[in-house]
């Protein structure tokens, strides 16, 4: 039953609220937040909780993102687009030389094209305004976990993130 709805039984392979219910296994999105806002880190934890989705941690810059990334194996990162030490294009760049099957969604306050291009270039799978509607978000996340899951069922045994 979709845990939203509260008449009836419904499909859970077709709850468009929690469409990790249809999953084998229970599986769902693995997410790392990485952002230098302790606010907004809290805000997307609270979020994706409420949606169903696992957040396996939380980094407060881009090199500690990077460090949790390769320790905690996610699905996908959201990273901030603007952190001190390094911003999420570079970091972003960087953990998909590491990790190139670990979908990254850069969250930004700035709407600006150059931006979201430096982001896509990067290898980032979306560039998100932060304040963004909730169900932008989650359906990024989820879009970007299925991506995910399919490269890593295309990857030989030896080359996927997860061993």
């Amino acid at each position: 039953m979709c845990p939203r709805l509260e008449r009836g039984p419904r499909d859970v392979t077709a709850c468009p609220h929690y469409p990790w219910m249809g999953m084998p296994n229970g599986e769902r999105p693995r997410v790392l937040v990485v952002d230098d806002d302790s606010g907004m880190r809290i805000a997307l934890r609270t979020l994706l909780k409420e949606e169903g989705i696992e957040v396996v941690g939380e980094a407060r810059d881009a090199h500690a993102g990077l460090r949790d990334a390769t320790e905690l194996d996610p699905d996908v990162v959201l990273m901030d687009m603007r952190m001190p030490g390094m911003d999420g294009i570079t970091a972003t760049r960087r953990l998909k030389r590491i990790a190139p099957t670990v979908q990254v969604i850069i969250l930004s306050a700035y709407d600006e094209e150059a931006l979201s291009q430096g982001a896509t270039e990067a290898g980032a799978y979306s560039y998100l305004i932060k304040g963004s509607d909730p169900n932008v978000v989650s359906e990024a996340i989820f879009g970007a976990w299925r991506l995910k899951s399919s490269l890593d069922a295309l990857s030989p045994p030896g080359r996927r993130d997860r061993g």
